[in-house]
């Protein structure tokens, strides 16, 4: 978690970040923005089962073990990125 100290931990997290599919993207930025599961699901039309499905595939990719710490993350992964206004734009 300290990828946003800069160094290879930084290139490190955007690697895995990447290598997530476009939805489980746009779940995670949503995520970031703090929405529930349910306003991620209405947001991108997709059933609650469906959002917690990439919740589950995305803590896999990035090595990450629970909810607070996904939430926790994303939020400050977005914020590295000045991203707080685009997330589940198309």
């Amino acid at each position: 978690m300290e990828a946003f100290s800069g160094g290879s931990s930084a290139s490190s997290t955007r690697l895995s970040v990447e290598q997530l599919s476009a939805r489980e993207f746009q779940v995670f930025e949503l995520i970031g923005l703090g929405l529930s599961t349910s306003k991620i699901a209405r947001r991108l039309s997709l059933s609650v089962k469906t959002v917690n499905a990439h919740r589950v595939q995305i803590k896999k990719k990035l090595h990450i073990k629970t909810a607070p710490e996904l939430i926790s993350f994303a939020a400050r992964w977005l914020t590295s990125r000045g991203g707080e206004d685009r997330a589940g734009q198309p």
